[in-house]
Order: structure tokens, then sequence, then C-alpha cells
């Protein structure tokens, strides 16, 4: 038996909030009339909500906001634009992202996890 991977699916969330999905193919079949059973995987679906990063003058800053709509959070002290002081928030707080925030909205070079690099795909967003 052969895992063929059949399709990638990607799906963006709204809100917050937890769900289950299933895909169901109703027909598989290869180019020669070939009919395939294909196995089902359940998934389940977690959309966290981005929060805003604390501010060293006191309190937090405004949220973080994805300014080109691409998934990934750029603007972190919620000012409308992509500046310097976004890339020192970042590195400064690369614990709190790991902790509190949805890892893959702050991953800007799709490594899974945050590090080093991340501070400079920022960074040369600005």
């Amino acid at each position: 038996m052969i895992n063929v991977t059949l399709c990638t699916l990607t799906v963006h969330g709204d809100a917050p909030g937890t769900a289950v999905m299933r895909i169901t193919a109703r027909t598989v079949d290869d180019d020669v009339g070939g009919r395939y059973e294909p196995t089902f995987v359940y998934a389940s679906l977690t959309v966290q909500a981005t929060v805003p990063f604390p501010n060293p003058a006191g309190g937090n800053f405004s949220p973080p906001t994805d300014l080109d709509g691409d998934g990934l959070y750029e603007d972190l002290d919620g000012n409308d634009f992509i500046g310097f002081n976004d890339v020192v928030i970042y590195y400064k707080n690369m614990n709190f992202i790991e902790s509190k925030q949805p890892l893959a909205a702050f991953d800007y070079d799709g490594s899974g996890f945050v590090g080093f690099n991340d501070v400079v795909k920022l960074y040369q967003m600005v």
C-alpha cells in the first residue's frame, strides 16, 4: 500500500473557537479508471485570537494587526504600519509570543517556531 497525499487544505479562522472538520471524498479514481477507498481523518481546529503586546511604559499596545491580509501580524504595536518599534517588540517578547500568541500569526519564516530569523524577516518588512 502506498500513501499518497491527495490535497492540502488551508483554513482561515474568522473568530476564536474550536470546530471539528471532516472532508468527504465522494469518488477517487486514477487515470485508467481504477477506484479507491480513501481513508478519512477527523481534525479538530482551534482558532486562537491575538492579544496585545505588553508596553514597557505600562499597560499594553493596541492589538497587533495583519496589514496585508496574509495571515501574518506584522504591526505588533497596532499603529497601522510596520516600523522599527514592531521589530523591537518582537525581539523583546519572543517568550510572550510562544506562550500567549497563535504561533502561525508570528512565524514569518515558516519554521514552526519563534526564532531570531523571524526578527530578521520582520526587519526586512520595515
